[in-house]
C-alpha cells in the first residue's frame, strides 16, 4: 500500500487503498458514504445488556461520512473565489520551487497542466468544496471535492494535485 503526504505540510492526505484515476496533474478519487461509529461499548464501562431487556437498541453514535474524509482525517474549510485564487497561485509557486529541486524536468509540464486544471476548477467554483490535511496548514494542499454524474447518479469525487504529494510505501 502507498501513502501520499502533502509535500508542504507533511499531512497524510491519501492512500492507494481507494481507486484513483490519473487525470494528468491530479488524482481523482471517488468517495462513498461509510458509517463511522464513535460509541463506547457498554462492556467497557461496566454495562451488561440483559437478554430479557426490553430497551430498543438505538444507535445515536453512528455518523455517515465520506470514506476519503474519514480515512485521511481531512478537515472541511471554505474559500471565496478570490481567496482561493490567491491561495492556489501561492501554492503552485511553492510546488514549482519544490519541483525545481526534486524533479526539474517536471516544472514546465506541471505549470502547463496545473494552469489548465485550475482554470477548469475556477469555472466550476460554485460546485466545489474544500478540504485540508489535519494540521490545517494554510500553506498546504487544498483538496477539492465536487459531485459528478456517474451512470445517472451524483457521486462525490476528490482531486489531489499529484506534484504536491510525496509517496511512501507502507
Amino acid at each position: 500500500m502507498k501513502l501520499f503526504r502533502d509535500v508542504i505540510s507533511g499531512d497524510e492526505l491519501l492512500t492507494d487503498a481507494l481507486p484513483m484515476k490519473d487525470l494528468g496533474c491530479v488524482y481523482q478519487v471517488e468517495a462513498k458514504l461509510v458509517p463511522e461509529d464513535s460509541s463506547v461499548s457498554d462492556a467497557l464501562i461496566g454495562g451488561n445488556k440483559s437478554a430479557e431487556g426490553g430497551a430498543e437498541d438505538l444507535d445515536d453514535s453512528v455518523q455517515w461520512k465520506l470514506n476519503v474524509v474519514s480515512a485521511n482525517n481531512l478537515v472541511e474549510t471554505g474559500f471565496s473565489k478570490k481567496d482561493y485564487q490567491t491561495h492556489i497561485k501561492t501554492y503552485m509557486k511553492k510546488i514549482e520551487e519544490h519541483l525545481k529541486t526534486t524533479n526539474p524536468d517536471r516544472v514546465a509540464p506541471f505549470k502547463q497542466e496545473a494552469s489548465a486544471q485550475v482554470a477548469g476548477f475556477l469555472k466550476r467554483f460554485k460546485d466545489l468544496e474544500f478540504y485540508t490535511g489535519n494540521s490545517m496548514d494554510p500553506d498546504g494542499m487544498v483538496v477539492l471535492k465536487e459531485y459528478i454524474d456517474k451512470d445517472g447518479e451524483e457521486v462525490p469525487v476528490f482531486y489531489f494535485f499529484k506534484d504536491g504529494l510525496s509517496e511512501e510505501k507502507l
